[in-house]
């Protein structure tokens, strides 16, 4: 499961938080690099989520990744920049089919359609989307 939180700011809004559960662990991840591993804070780099390795790295001056090898050219990326957070999802070699269901503020894994609550309405209005 892959769930954003976000935060409103002047006219827009962006992912302040994102956290990823897979079986029983979360990561969760911040603004400016700060994360939980099922509840604790900066635990020990590299990790396990879900019987999957993470590791959390530093690219750049204000950037922080943090990346689950999900094996098989597949992984879950979160990238932070200060208070911005990104989630990407590498998917590959035909594995989409894991993802197919996927729905939420990230759109419908398939076709990237904003679906509301519901699963089956479309919206196009952004503020109702939102």
């Amino acid at each position: 499961m892959v769930e954003i939180r976000t935060k409103v700011r002047y006219d827009y809004s962006y992912i302040e938080a994102a956290a990823i559960k897979i079986g029983d662990d979360i990561l969760e991840v911040f603004s400016y690099g700060q994360y939980l591993i099922s509840g604790v804070s900066n635990a020990d780099m590299p990790a396990m989520i879900g019987g999957f390795p993470v590791e959390r790295s530093e690219p750049k001056k204000n950037q922080v990744r943090f990346t689950i090898d999900l094996g098989d050219s597949r992984n879950i990326g979160i990238k932070v920049y200060k208070d911005l957070v990104y989630v990407d999802l590498n998917v590959h070699h035909g594995h989409s089919e894991e993802f197919k269901r996927g729905v939420g503020m990230l759109g419908a894994w398939n076709n990237g359609a904003r679906l509301a609550r519901d699963g089956v309405t479309i919206l196009s209005d952004d503020n109702e989307y939102g």
